[in-house]
C-alpha cells in the first residue's frame, strides 16, 4: 500500500515538474516573442496611412521599443489600417504607459493622426501640440519637424493658410538643419499645396518642382511620381490641359513600373478630370471607371469614394441627374463608413447641386445647409465659403435676389480672408449674375471684369474665357455688337487652346447668334 502511495506522490511530483517546466518555457517564449509586425510591415502600413490621410507618421524608435510598448503599437497600426480609429487610440494609449523619450513624441503624433482622419480636428491638434511640446523638451528635431508639418496641415484644413504656412516654413527650416532630404521634400510639398490653395500657382509650381528635385536626388521614384502629379494639377488649374496630361501620363508610367496600383489609380482619376474639362466626357468616364476598378481591387474605400464622386460629376454634365445623384449618394455612404466628415460634407454639397439642377430648391437648400453645418463642426472655412455661395445660388433660383446677394457677399468675404483667389473669383462672377438679374448692367460688368482679373492673376485660362463670355453678354444686351464679338472670339481662342470641346461648340453658337442679330 505504501509503495502505491509513494508511486502516486512521485507521479504528481513529475506532473507538477512538467507543468512548471512548460510554464517557464511559455514565459521564455513570451519574452522572446517576435513583434506582431516586421519593420518592413510597419513601413508599408505607415506609407499607406500617410497617403490616406495626408498626415506624416513618425516612428521615433517604436520599432525597437520593449514589448510592452511595441506590441500595443503594432496592434494600433493594424487597427488604423482597418479604419478602427478609436481602437487604435486605445492601443497607443496602452503603449504610452511604458513608453519613454521620443517614443512618446511618436505615439502622440499617431493619436493625432487617428483623430484627424475621421475629422476630429481639435482633438488631433491637441495631440499634435502635446507631441510638439515633448519633441521640444527632448530636443527631438526630426520629431518636431514632422509634427510641425502636421499642425500646418490642420490649419490648412481649417482654412487658416497664413498659420499653415508659418508652421510648414518652420518645419522646412528644421529639415535644412537636420539634412533629411525626404522629410524636407514633404515640407516643400506642403508649402506648395498652401500656395495652390491661395491661388498663387507659380509659387506652388516652384515648391513642387523643388520637392521633385529632392526625390530625384534620393532616387525615390514614388516621390517623383507624386510631384509629377502635383505639377500636372497646377497646369490643369491654369488651363494648360495638354501639359497637365503629359505630367499625369508620366506619373502613371512611373507608378506602373513600380507596381504602385494606388498611384496608378490616382493618375487615372486625374486624367479623367482633365478629359472632363476638355469636354470629352466618354473618355473621362473611361479613365474614372478604370481608377475605380483598381481601388475596388485594392479595397481602398476612400479611393472608390473619390472615383464615385467624379463619375457623378460626369453624369451631371451628361445631363443624367438621376445617375449622378446615385453616384454621389454611394460616395457619401462610403465616406460615412470611413468616418471622413470632410468628404461627407463635399458629398452633401454635390447632392445639393443635383437637387438645384433638378429644380428641387428646398432639398438643395437642406443639403447645402447640412454640408455647411458639418464644415462648421470641422472649422473648415473653405468648405463653409463654398456652401454659403451655393446657398446664395439656391435663393437666386428662388428669385430672392437680396438674400442671394447676402450669402454671396458672405462667401466672398470668407474666400478673401482665406486668400483663396479662385473661390473669390467664382463668387464675384456669381454676384455679377445677381446684378444682371437686378438690371444693373454697369455693376454686373464691373464684377465680371474683377473676376476676369483674378483669373488672370491665378493663371486660369478657362476662368478668363468664362468671364469673357459673360462680358460679351453685357455688350450684346447694350447693342455693342463689335465688343461682344471681340470678347467671344477671345474666349473661343482660349477654349481652342485648352481643347474644351463643349465650350468651343457653345461659343461658336453664341458668335453666330450675335452676328445674326
Amino acid at each position: 500500500m505504501t509503495g502505491v502511495i509513494i508511486a502516486w506522490i512521485l507521479g504528481v511530483a513529475t506532473i507538477v515538474g512538467t507543468v512548471i517546466a512548460v510554464w517557464h518555457l511559455v514565459l521564455f517564449l513570451r519574452e522572446k516573442r517576435k513583434p506582431v509586425l516586421t519593420e518592413h510591415d510597419v513601413k508599408i502600413i505607415v506609407a499607406e496611412l500617410e497617403r490616406r490621410g495626408n498626415i506624416k507618421a513618425y516612428l521615433g524608435g517604436l520599432t525597437d521599443a520593449v514589448k510592452e510598448v511595441r506590441n500595443p503599437f503594432d496592434d494600433g497600426l493594424k487597427a488604423m489600417k482597418e479604419y478602427k480609429w478609436d481602437d487604435a487610440i486605445g492601443h497607443f494609449k496602452k503603449a504610452l504607459e511604458k513608453a519613454t523619450g521620443i517614443e512618446l513624441v511618436a505615439l502622440y503624433n499617431f493619436i493625432g493622426q487617428c483623430h484627424y482622419t475621421p475629422g476630429r480636428i481639435d482633438d488631433a491638434l491637441k495631440n499634435f501640440e502635446k507631441s510638439l511640446g515633448l519633441a521640444e523638451d527632448l530636443n527631438d528635431k526630426k520629431g518636431k519637424a514632422t509634427v510641425l508639418n502636421n499642425i500646418g496641415r490642420i490649419y490648412l484644413t481649417k482654412g487658416d493658410l497664413d498659420k499653415a504656412l508659418k508652421y510648414n516654413e518652420e518645419a522646412l527650416k528644421l529639415h535644412l538643419e537636420i539634412g533629411d532630404k525626404e522629410v524636407k521634400a514633404n515640407a516643400l510639398n506642403n508649402i506648395g499645396r498652401i500656395y495652390q490653395t491661395k491661388g498663387d500657382l507659380d509659387k506652388a509650381l516652384k515648391y513642387y518642382e523643388d520637392a521633385k528635385k529632392l526625390h530625384e536626388e534620393l532616387d525615390n521614384k514614388e516621390g517623383i511620381a507624386t510631384q509629377l502629379g502635383n505639377i500636372g494639377l497646377v497646369y490643369q488649374i491654369k488651363g494648360d490641359l495638354d501639359v497637365a496630361l503629359t505630367f499625369h501620363e508620366y506619373a502613371k508610367k512611373i507608378n506602373e513600373e513600380l507596381g504602385k496600383k494606388e498611384g496608378v489609380a490616382k493618375n487615372l482619376n486625374s486624367l479623367g478630370l482633365i478629359y472632363k474639362t476638355k469636354g470629352d466626357l466618354d473618355k473621362a468616364l473611361k479613365y474614372l471607371e478604370a481608377a475605380k476598378m483598381i481601388n475596388q481591387e485594392l479595397g481602398s474605400k476612400e479611393g472608390v469614394a473619390k472615383n464615385l464622386s467624379n463619375i457623378g460629376l460626369i453624369n451631371q454634365l451628361k445631363g443624367d441627374l438621376d445617375a449622378s445623384l446615385k453616384y454621389f449618394k454611394e460616395a457619401k455612404t462610403f465616406n460615412e463608413e470611413l468616418g471622413s466628415k470632410e468628404e461627407v460634407a463635399k458629398n452633401l454639397g454635390n447632392i445639393g447641386l443635383i437637387y438645384l439642377n433638378k429644380g428641387d430648391l428646398d432639398s438643395a437648400l437642406r443639403y447645402y445647409e447640412d454640408a455647411k453645418k458639418l464644415n462648421q463642426e470641422l472649422e473648415r472655412k473653405e468648405g463653409i465659403a463654398i456652401n454659403l455661395g451655393n446657398i446664395g445660388l439656391v435663393y437666386h433660383a428662388k428669385g430672392d435676389l437680396d438674400t442671394a446677394m447676402k450669402y454671396l457677399e458672405e462667401a466672398k468675404k470668407l474666400h478673401k480672408e482665406l486668400g483663396n483667389k479662385e473661390g473669390e473669383a467664382v463668387t464675384i462672377s456669381n454676384i455679377g449674375v445677381i446684378c444682371w438679374d437686378k438690371g444693373d448692367l454697369d455693376k454686373s460688368l464691373k464684377y465680371y471684369e474683377d473676376a476676369k482679373k483674378l483669373y488672370e492673376k491665378i493663371g486660369s485660362k478657362k476662368g478668363v474665357a468664362i468671364q469673357l463670355a459673360n462680358i460679351a453678354e453685357i455688350y450684346e444686351k447694350r447693342r455693342e455688337k463689335e465688343k461682344a464679338l471681340d470678347c467671344l472670339n477671345q474666349a473661343l481662342a482660349i477654349y481652342k487652346e485648352i481643347g474644351a470641346k463643349r465650350e468651343i461648340e457653345k461659343t461658336e453658337e453664341n458668335i453666330r447668334m450675335v452676328k445674326g442679330n
